[in-house]
């Protein structure tokens, strides 16, 4: 399933104007029962290197797409093993729109799905 994935992480390679621009994002958080304990783990903070090293999971055509129609294309799937989470179906997020929240995260651990919501 593809998710509109709204973020935060300002200095994450993948961040293209607070939209998602990776075509394949996980996100971790186990067994925990909130959203503070999950977290992006595509998350790569921007450096030469990282642009080199995560070439092969940008959207391209999404990021290209999107400048010239206007319209959101940057829409990424999205693993996720936070099992707890109501959206979470066999490690697929279901959620049509996600936050990813972290503006001033360094390392993925300091960025949070803020769309995590917990099974009842």
């Amino acid at each position: 399933m593809d998710n509109k994935l709204a973020c935060s992480a300002n200095h994450c390679v993948h961040n293209m104007n607070n939209l998602c621009g990776a075509a394949k994002v996980q996100i971790k958080g186990g067994g925990t029962q909130t959203g503070d304990n999950t977290f992006c783990n595509t998350y790569a903070q921007r450096s030469v290197k990282n642009y080199f090293t995560e070439m092969s999971n940008m959207n391209v055509l999404g990021g290209i797409t999107q400048i010239f129609s206007g319209h959101q294309a940057m829409d990424p799937q999205v693993a996720c093993d936070a099992v707890n989470c109501t959206y979470n179906s066999n490690y697929v997020c279901g959620a049509q729109e996600l936050k990813i929240n972290g503006p001033s995260a360094t390392v993925e651990q300091q960025t949070e799905c803020q769309t995590f919501r917990p099974k009842s």
